[in-house]
């Protein structure tokens, strides 16, 4: 920026003392525009950092988050293997006429929190999958996960919009919503009292509450909301929380 405006002085600098009156070159019109540019440049991306434009697609490796990021970018239904590497799309919101960026996080506990902490700063939204057939046997490593989600303070400080997804509803296992969501708000108020002497400040934000127990609904801070959907037939639900989004 400061070599931009360096080179608008010089160059009105020198068109006036070449010719004795003030004159307007090619070469100052040229300098004017690099820095108009270099203004949008700077505004655009700090409207990005602070508003955000990924929404992050988070779960357990095998939750089903690439069968629905599939469904929701190209509409069609796919055979999935556990991702390493992230997925990237436009969702179309045709009732706004707009769209919004889908990033597909890998589930891997090795390699999940690399690719969070590369769209972190740029997230716009969470939706969290969450497999409602198998929560009974994955409910810590579930836990553990949206706990770490929550309370990392680039999240956390920014107050993003959370959809927990509870997919797979029409298996027969399948548990409702509010089921999925009374067994996570357990195990996090117990990872709240085991962690909460050694949590570092400047690692992880307190998940604070209007209650004396962990509850959902009471969190001063974030705003974390439950369905039921099952990919690639029902998907409207989240489809409509997108829409809200865009």
């Amino acid at each position: 920026m400061e070599f931009c405006l360096g080179s608008f002085i010089q160059a009105v600098d020198d068109s006036y003392s070449s010719s004795g009156d003030w004159q307007f070159p090619v070469a100052v019109l040229v300098a004017i525009v690099v820095v108009l540019i270099s203004f949008l440049f700077f505004f655009r991306s700090f409207f990005q950092s602070t508003r955000g434009v990924h929404v992050l697609l988070l779960g357990l490796a095998d939750s089903g988050k690439t069968r629905i990021f599939a469904k929701l970018v190209s509409k069609n239904d796919v055979v999935t293997q556990t991702s390493m590497q992230t997925n990237e799309g436009d969702v179309v919101i045709a009732e706004k006429g707009s769209s919004l960026r889908l990033v597909d996080i890998p589930g891997h506990n090795r390699i999940r929190s690399k690719f969070l902490e590369q769209y972190k700063k740029t997230a716009k939204a969470l939706v969290f999958v969450v497999d409602s057939a198998s929560i009974q046997k994955d409910i810590r490593d579930i836990a553990e996960f949206l706990f770490d989600v929550l309370t990392d303070p680039v999240l956390y400080d920014r107050s993003l919009p959370v959809l927990v997804a509870c997919n797979k509803s029409d298996l027969a296992l399948a548990k409702k919503a509010s089921v999925v969501k009374e067994k996570l708000e357990k195990e996090i108020e117990l990872l709240q009292k085991s962690r909460g002497h050694s949590l570092d400040k400047a690692e992880r934000r307190e998940l604070r509450c209007k209650s004396d127990s962990f509850q959902f609904d009471q969190l001063a801070k974030l705003r974390v909301e439950f369905v039921e959907c099952s990919s690639p037939d029902n998907l409207a639900v989240l489809h409509e929380w997108l829409q809200q989004l865009a």
